[in-house]
Order: structure tokens, then C-alpha cells, then sequence
């Protein structure tokens, strides 16, 4: 994610003109720091499963949120967030998580067969 996509994100939770998705999990993340996935699918948000997870993926990608811990209910595993609030290590998240996305493809790629003719820190950079 850039700096200006952040920005514009952090203004939104400031000034409180849009109400979405991503703002609604991320200030349930910053009122309860190590709140789980499951904790805010049952939370306020009135998202479902799916909704949930894919805001939380937004969250990860632009690195605003990092993933501290996990744990396992009888069901499935669970991830446990909190918020980053140094920029620095946002866009460090940002790019790390950019290009494990960017591995996870390649590799899927590889184990169809399909060749991939691009190089990575290309991608990633």
C-alpha cells in the first residue's frame, strides 16, 4: 500500500464522514487490542464470515493491522490483531505480505505445471 492510500484511510476514521467494512474492524481492533477473528465476527459489525475475513485482508495488506498471535477453538484456528501505528512498519507488513501473496501465486502456478516467466522482485519491489 502507498503512503496516500493510508492516509486517505486514517483520514476516514478521523473525520468519520464514511462508514465501512474496514473502519468498523479497525476501530474494534484499536478498542480491543488481541481481539480474534472470531471475536469480531460475533461482534457489532453485523458482517458476515466472509465480509469479515476479506476486511481483515484489506487491513493486513496495507499493513495497518499485524497478526500477533493465533489460537484454536473446537471449530477452527483464530487470528489475533493488533493495530500498527508506525508507518515505517506498515509499509514493511504492507510489502512482506505483498510478497508472500506474490510466493503463494507463483507456487500454485509451479504445481499446475504453468510456467511463470516473471521475475519476483519485480513484483515485489
Amino acid at each position: 500500500m502507498t503512503k496516500v492510500s493510508n492516509e486517505a484511510f486514517l483520514k476516514i476514521l478521523q473525520d468519520g464522514t464514511r462508514s465501512n467494512g474496514k473502519k468498523a474492524l479497525y476501530l474494534a481492533i484499536k478498542r480491543n487490542p488481541g481481539i480474534s477473528t472470531a471475536q469480531l465476527q460475533w461482534s457489532a459489525t453485523g458482517m458476515g464470515e466472509s465480509t469479515v475475513t476479506a476486511r481483515i485482508s484489506d487491513l493486513l495488506d496495507m499493513g495497518l493491522i499485524k497478526i500477533v498471535g493465533d489460537f484454536e477453538s473446537k471449530v477452527s484456528k483464530h487470528s489475533t490483531y493488533l493495530i500498527v501505528k508506525d508507518f515505517d512498519e506498515q509499509i514493511a507488513l504492507s510489502k512482506a505480505r505483498t510478497k508472500e501473496k506474490a510466493m503463494r501465486y507463483v507456487k500454485a502456478l509451479e504445481k499446475l505445471g504453468v510456467p511463470f516467466y516473471c521475475d519476483l522482485k519485480q513484483l515485489t519491489a
